[in-house]
């Protein structure tokens, strides 16, 4: 299931849930009662419960972070989680509703401020900011998930929000026109009727106002100058939900100096931070990329020492490194994630077998009803056994949205999800945009993705804003460059941007508009591609005419080995195959770049070829960045290829010097087919 698909399913069910429907009702049980029973296991094992040296949990990934991070919060009810990016945010929402379903998960996004009114996508990441920080001055169980770019801004100080707030208690008494002049001081505008964050309206003796830190507006009706009721309504339908004593009404915006942060609204609870190496470098990245940066939010080192003030330091990390800020406690974490199947289901059956006689308990989490209904006719045709509860004969079935699963063989659990059995399937309708490839949908761009267009050259993405002007809406792509500068461009206009391409972890420096700057590098690149394009050609003429190998044409032994691929190939594994296979048949010097993103399957291409360069009676050599990864790829090649009489040999660090000269001695007699090596 795709990161859309899940959205969808997610984003449905929980609507479902509020309209008081229960098309497919998700289990709130099974995951609080994992993260206890992990809580239990780790309390015997690391000190969780100990202040100071913050806690550095080694070898976690995936849904395991949740799992751990809803154990922790047993003993904290409210948390700061940071993330290395946009993306990682919807899955540790889609996993902590698993694993923590009664926390209140919230984002804490970054604000733009505009010259003018901004409707609709302004005000709802305004709101979304305002609810995080109204839960966290509350007090109330809540979970704060947010980028380190989003977590290092300077804000106003809790002290300085507080004072500017409205309360509202019930006997208490307001002037009229004191009120609604607070309210405009607020930042508040007066309509005819509320309809969004923002708004206030008032009819005789009822004053409605929708805060900008909930999800719904409030109605307080008075009694002369008496307040003798407060209510939230549905602003659809406007009528009454829940009645309340107090209510507090934050300001939409204040213009004191802002000195505070994130973490000085988190008094006492817990800060997570999920591979901070990553966030410390997209954190530096922001920096980089326009100065004025600077002067919005902390750098990495102040934003953590700020944290560390009575607050407890947990850390995720894939990887056992050193890191900035930290002298953790370091603690390895037993568990691994689950093998992705894709929908090799005798594969999958045969592993869950072997876990079942093992005595293992199997959890299968699903999020819909066909896939349900598709994975119980798998199990009963292999005869596996369902149950209503976790037990070591069978397969206990519960709904859910989980990014993944995981084995954690202490506890003896194996926890799958549906996408790991019938497979993460790419969406193939509308192909995402690379770099440097004009933008055509809006699902092409992320928000901080870098773009160019063409008039003003190098910004950053900000998102869709909805613009009202003159009484009308419409909607806007809005483009961050140098300075305060900001271009909204039409939404018509999309076909004027590119991704930008650029040196691969290398971040922009982003263009001020208005200036030459950006028509003077266009003009030198237009003539750097000039002078180019002719090497090029004199090259290209001259590898036409040079004789090259021909390799042979895939044969019985070729298909044989690539039916041993235990995967579905994606389809642009098959074009780089095909054609890299038609250059390797060409008579003429081969000239072919791979590119792709890690897990893509280049390794499956890359294999492919040098198995039939083996098999035209040649020797191939495969080089490696590092040492780790030439020792996996000696496991994979020689595993895949054994089988077909290839001799393959490793050259690293790690070889002797004896038996260095042994390979080379080998590899010069024929006898080995393919050395990798650094």
């Amino acid at each position: 299931m795709n990161e859309q698909e899940k959205a969808s399913s997610l984003s449905g069910v929980k609507a479902a849930l509020r309209d008081g429907r229960n098309p497919f009702p998700l289990d709130r049980t099974t995951g609080p009662l994992l993260a206890e029973g992990t809580r239990e296991r780790l309390m015997g094992l690391c000190p969780l419960d100990e202040k100071g040296k913050p806690l550095m949990m080694t070898g976690i990934s995936g849904s395991q972070k949740a799992l751990a991070a809803a154990a922790l919060l047993k003993n904290c009810d409210r948390a700061v989680i940071i993330v290395p990016d946009q993306k990682d945010i919807f899955r540790w929402e889609e996993d902590l509703a698993f694993f923590a379903p009664d926390y209140d998960v919230h984002p804490f996004p970054l604000v733009e401020e505009a010259g003018f009114h901004v409707t609709f996508t302004g005000t709802e990441r305004l709101r979304d900011r305002m609810q995080s920080l109204s839960l966290l001055m509350e007090k109330k169980k809540a979970v704060i998930l947010a980028t380190s770019i989003e977590a290092a801004q300077k804000i106003v100080s809790p002290q300085l929000l507080k004072d500017h707030a409205l309360t509202f208690t019930l006997g208490e008494e307001w002037g009229r026109e004191d009120l609604l002049e607070k309210l405009v001081s607020a930042g508040y505008e007066r309509v005819g009727q509320v309809e969004r964050c923002g708004h206030f309206a008032v009819r005789g003796d009822i004053v409605d106002i929708f805060p900008i830190s909930e999800a719904h507006p409030l109605r307080i009706e008075f009694f002369g100058d008496e307040i003798d009721s407060i209510r939230s309504f549905d602003e659809d339908s406007q009528r009454s939900m829940e009645r309340f004593e107090k209510a507090m009404v934050l300001p939409l915006s204040l213009k004191e100096e802002k000195k505070s942060i994130l973490f000085d609204y988190l008094d006492g609870g817990l800060i997570l931070y999920d591979e901070p190496q990553r966030s410390e470098e997209n954190l530096n990245r922001y920096f980089k990329e326009e100065k004025g940066n600077r002067g919005k939010a902390f750098p990495w080192n102040d934003m953590v020492r700020r944290g560390r003030k009575g607050n407890r330091e947990i850390i995720f990390s894939l990887l056992n490194r050193s890191l900035t800020a930290f002298q953790p406690v370091i603690f390895g974490w037993q568990g691994q994630s689950m093998t992705n199947y894709q929908r090799q289901i005798p594969i999958f059956i045969e592993d869950l077998k072997s876990l079942l006689k093992k005595e293992w308990k199997v959890l299968l989490v699903v999020p819909r009803a066909s896939e349900e209904e598709e994975l119980k006719e798998i199990l009963k045709e292999y005869e596996i056994p369902l149950s209503s509860e976790m037990t070591s004969s069978s397969v206990c079935l519960v709904h859910g949205v989980l990014s993944g699963g995981y084995e954690m063989a202490p506890e003896k659990l194996a926890l799958l999800t549906a996408g790991d059995i019938l497979g993460k399937q790419k969406i193939r309708r509308v192909r995402g945009a690379g770099k440097g490839r004009q933008i055509r949908y809006f699902s092409d761009l992320n928000p901080g993705d870098y773009v160019v267009q063409d008039v003003h050259g190098i910004g950053k993405y900000l998102g869709l804003k909805t613009i009202e002007l003159s009484g009308v809406h419409r909607d806007y792509i809005a483009i961050q460059y140098a300075g305060n500068d900001k271009l909204y461009l039409p939404v018509e206009k999309i076909s004027t941007l590119e991704k930008y391409i650029g040196p691969e972890g290398g971040t922009p420096v982003l263009n001020k508009m208005g200036e030459a700057h950006w028509e003077k590098i266009r003009s030198k690149a237009r003539k750097s591609i000039e002078e180019l394009a002719e090497r090029l050609l004199d090259i290209y003429a001259k590898r036409e005419i040079t004789k090259g190998i021909a390799f042979a044409k895939d044969g019985v032994e070729q298909r044989e080995f690539e039916d041993t691929f235990p995967f579905v190939e994606t389809e642009d594994q098959l074009t780089a195959i095909d054609g890299i296979k038609q250059a390797m048949e060409r008579p003429v010097p081969m000239d072919m770049l791979l590119c792709g993103d890690v897990g893509f399957g280049k390794t499956e291409v890359a294999m492919r070829a040098v198995f039939k360069c083996v098999m035209s009676g040649y020797q191939a050599m495969v080089l490696c960045p590092t040492t780790v990864l030439s020792q996996q790829h000696y496991k994979n090649f020689k595993d895949r290829m054994d089988s077909f009489g290839v001799n393959v040999a490793l050259l690293n660090r790690f070889t002797t010097l004896k038996e260095k000269k042994e390979i080379l001695r080998r590899l010069k007699d024929g006898d080995i087919d393919v050395v990798i090596g650094t």
